[in-house]
């Protein structure tokens, strides 16, 4: 009987290792862990720097600047904001959410303060 009993705890255990394992798994796949926070890049820049990251937000003061060619619009995620440069597609509405990946840049960082920091949007995501 003592047998039987360790069989079933051992059957037990594996089955709670594998029911963590898909937790995991999923939580993984989630938003909140595959995004990095617009305050995260900001408070960091040399962190980010030359990194590609992937951040969502809502689009604030979409421009296109046709002689020089740019697109851009301030991407802000709670009370965190910065300028995203688009590089193809459409320029988003304002106030329309928007997620996408990119390489985070700037200009120059002083003291860990960036100058001219934004994103270099590489893709929009759906």
């Amino acid at each position: 009987m003592k047998a039987e009993g360790g069989r079933r705890k051992a059957e037990v255990s594996r089955v709670r290792f594998a029911a963590a394992v898909m937790l995991v798994a999923v939580l993984a796949g989630c938003d909140y862990f595959t995004y990095t926070a617009v305050k995260d890049v900001t408070a960091a820049p040399g962190k980010f720097e030359g990194v590609e990251v992937k951040v969502k937000g809502t689009a604030l003061d979409p421009k296109e600047l046709p002689l020089i060619g740019v697109r851009t619009y301030m991407l802000q995620d709670g009370d965190a904001r910065i300028a995203v440069i688009a590089m193809a597609g459409p320029l988003p509405a304002a106030n329309e959410k928007v997620k996408l990946k990119g390489t985070v840049k700037s200009t120059m960082i002083v003291n860990g303060k960036a100058v001219g920091q934004r994103v270099e949007e590489t893709q929009r995501i759906k």
